[in-house]
């Protein structure tokens, strides 16, 4: 082929390039039509120009002030001012989600209590109450939620070779461990059919639970200040690169354990059921539902140790932080059948290198505090040894509105129940 006829075809070949850029024109103004459908906050030049141009037009006659016709919905529930009464849960419907989302957040954190022990090396959670009558009371009144005390550095050491022996299970969970480097909803979704159009407040209801985990757990890690396992040993060599965070506890653990649990909650289904044997005597088991997700909280929790970013006494210390948080939210949004929520104790300062708690690794079946241990007919295992605390049955308060009978979480609760129904 000669240089001149060469060219020739390029330039051709540029003509095509023309044909292009006139596919790219139609393209914007494809996206321009896209933007007058879609009614999200924000907007674009040409919509607001054109908004400009349009309101001349159909405001007669011009100079006008402009004709009073409200939008009912915006205005029902009027106080005595003519506007909306404040503190109406049902207008938490007419808000976009990021910003429900705020409002939610600042309800549900509003009482809670942080406290880090350097004498103790612990980390406190606690709930205060806020609606207490100064003339009657000193302070207000604080219930516990949950307490975690960190292991010493030997039981890490001990744990060392199990990290490190569980390497051989890499490539054949390599999928999961890859694909739950977030919170895998997509897994519980294969348990419950989650989707956001049959479930969409139940999942907001988990969104808003896992920003109350991260809220807690991370200055957990912080203050507790646990290294991951490859500061202890350059042969654990992860798979995966770790938050730049501590690694007790499992926030993994604790999100997995706490969705499952809520899940259970939500769906209204027993933890046990009782099965009858043919010769007529019966048994108690895990409900099937209960079983698929805690098994698959415990293998989210494991699939951890075995990317090599953490030690299976981390798992534990999650589950406790997501059991106890999940009985702590639910009891917030009014969950009937609950009154209240266990508090509950990690004493990691209880355990030696040598115990068998620190030997055999992560068990889902241990039982968290004395009744699960009467259920169960197990004994609690050392680090949750002192979990013989009654229910904590808190005043509550409902609302940002004092007085308030019903508040944002209950409202949002109540929606993502009745998915289930």
């Amino acid at each position: 082929m000669s240089a001149a006829i060469y060219l020739q075809g390029m330039q051709g070949m540029q003509g095509m390039q023309g044909m292009q850029g006139m596919q790219g024109m139609q393209g914007m103004q494809g996206m321009q039509g896209m933007q007058g459908m879609m009614l999200t906050p924000g907007a674009d030049p040409g919509t607001s120009w054109g908004l400009i141009l349009n309101r001349e037009a159909v405001m007669q006659p011009h100079g006008k002030e402009p004709p009073l016709a409200d939008l009912r919905a915006e205005f029902r529930t009027p106080d005595g001012d003519g506007l909306p009464v404040v503190g109406d849960p049902l207008r938490l419907d007419r808000w976009s989600l990021d910003v429900r989302f705020e409002n939610l957040k600042a309800e549900l954190f509003r009482p809670l209590v942080l406290v880090a022990d350097a004498s103790t090396r612990a980390f406190k959670v606690s709930h205060m109450e806020l609606n207490w009558d100064e003339l009657e009371d000193d302070a207000p009144r604080v219930s516990p939620i949950f307490e975690l005390v960190r292991p010493g550095r030997a039981v890490f050491e001990a744990q060392l070779k199990q990290v490190a022996d569980w390497t051989e299970l890499r490539a054949e969970r390599m999928p999961e461990i890859m694909s739950q480097l977030g919170v895998p909803l997509q897994y519980w979704s294969a348990i419950v059919d989650l989707n956001p159009t049959t479930f969409r407040y139940t999942l907001e209801l988990l969104h808003l639970a896992l920003a109350l985990a991260a809220h807690l757990v991370q200055p957990a890690k912080h203050y507790l200040a646990c290294p991951r396992p490859v500061a202890y040993s350059p042969g654990i060599q992860p798979i995966i690169n770790a938050g730049r965070f501590g690694v007790f506890p499992s926030g993994h653990s604790t999100e997995a354990f706490l969705v499952a649990r809520l899940l259970q909650l939500l769906s209204g289904h027993r933890k046990r059921v009782t099965v009858l044997k043919p010769d007529g005597t019966s048994f108690e088991k895990e409900h099937p539902l209960e079983a698929q997700l805690q098994r698959l909280a415990a293998r989210i929790a494991n699939n951890r140790v075995v990317a090599g970013v953490h030690f299976p006494i981390d798992a534990p210390g999650g589950r406790m932080v997501g059991e106890t948080l999940a009985e702590y939210l639910a009891c917030r949004c009014r969950c009937r059948g609950l009154s209240g929520w266990t508090p509950r104790h990690f004493r990691g300062d209880a355990l030696a290198a040598a115990d068998p708690e620190v030997l055999r690794g992560f068990s889902r079946h241990e039982p968290l505090d004395a009744v699960q241990a009467q259920v169960l007919g197990k004994p609690l295992p050392k680090h949750f040894a002192t979990n013989t605390m009654p229910l904590e049955r808190p005043t509550l308060t409902h609302s940002l509105v004092l007085g308030d009978t019903q508040g944002l979480l209950d409202h949002l609760w109540d929606k993502a129940s009745q998915e289930w129904a």
